[in-house]
């Protein structure tokens, strides 16, 4: 299956059709609704990668959804907060 969107720069509300079609169509796959909304969010941003804080234990549903959109997952045992500063100072 693949699913293909054209959405024009600054148009969210194509954004926000394409997010909702992505989730319907994986929670009609089976996908768990937490697993959805990190693939949709990642795929959505155009993020270069997933960086999961705390030690949190991935679904591996998530781990296969990235796989697919060549998502980069991270997992570290940092909190958010400590993450996203380290973040900000690098960048």
């Amino acid at each position: 299956m693949k699913l293909d969107f054209t959405i024009d720069s600054n148009n969210f509300d194509m954004a926000g059709e394409a997010s909702s079609t992505v989730k319907r169509t994986l929670a009609k796959l089976g996908v768990s609704p937490p697993a959805v909304k990190r693939a949709a969010v990642a795929e959505l941003d155009e993020a270069s990668c997933i960086i999961v804080p705390q030690g949190i234990s991935i679904e591996e549903a998530t781990l296969e959804k990235a796989r697919e959109k060549d998502i980069a997952v991270l997992s570290t045992k940092l909190g958010t907060y400590e993450i996203c500063w380290r973040l900000h100072e690098v960048l």
